[in-house]
Order: C-alpha cells, then structure tokens, then sequence
C-alpha cells in the first residue's frame, strides 16, 4: 500500500491518520480476500490482486474519502468488477500446494520393488 503511494509522489501525500485509515483499510480488504479462499488471493493473482485494491483506496481518499469500512468495500467491489481472473495470465508453470507443477505426477510414497528382490 505504501509503496503505491510512494510511486504517485507529491499528489498523493497524506497525514499520518490518513496513511493509517488506508493502511488499515487495505490490510482489512486483504484479509478479506485471503479468509473467503478466493483464487484471487493465490500467487498468481495476489499482486494484480493487491494493486486493485491499492490503488482504489488512492483514488477514494483523493476524493476525500476517510471512511475506513467504505474504503475497504469499494476496494472490494472493484476487485469484484475488474474481471482480474480473466484478464491475468498466470505463470506458465502454477505450483500446485505440494510443491510440485500442477499435472506432474506424484512422487511415489516409496519405491517400488524388483520382482527378483527378496525381504
């Protein structure tokens, strides 16, 4: 969140109550994201995911807006309207949660043995 603001420079200077109530709002959304499972919140969408989200609470505290809960639902909202998981391509190779690329067989639990091995 603080480096969006960063990267605006001058225009977008606010006190330091504000930076908390956009902070705030933007830790909220977030963790709203992550709580409900959503894709969105995966490796391959969280930053575009995130930077929505940012730069929404920008643009509404440019306008004057300080509400914390409006911020992190119209934050929310935009997320929900920005059609992200159609327009991002994921990475060629998306890990599935074992570590290992999604449709890459599983390492066998152990090792097979020869038909001639005796126990």
């Amino acid at each position: 969140m603080l480096k969006l603001i960063k990267e605006l420079g001058p225009e977008a200077a606010f006190d330091p109550e504000t930076l908390r109530i956009l902070t705030a709002a933007f830790d909220a959304a977030w963790a709203s994201i992550e709580a409900s499972g959503t894709p969105l919140s995966k490796v391959d969408y969280a930053e575009p995911a995130r930077e929505i989200i940012g730069k929404h609470i920008i643009k509404a505290a440019k306008n004057g807006q300080r509400d914390q809960q409006q911020l992190r639902d119209g934050a929310l909202l935009e997320l929900a309207r920005s059609d992200l998981k159609r327009r991002h391509k994921p990475s060629e190779s998306p890990v599935h949660d074992a570590g290992r690329p999604i449709g890459a067989p599983a390492r066998p639990l152990c090792r097979d043995l020869d038909a001639d091995e005796t126990m």
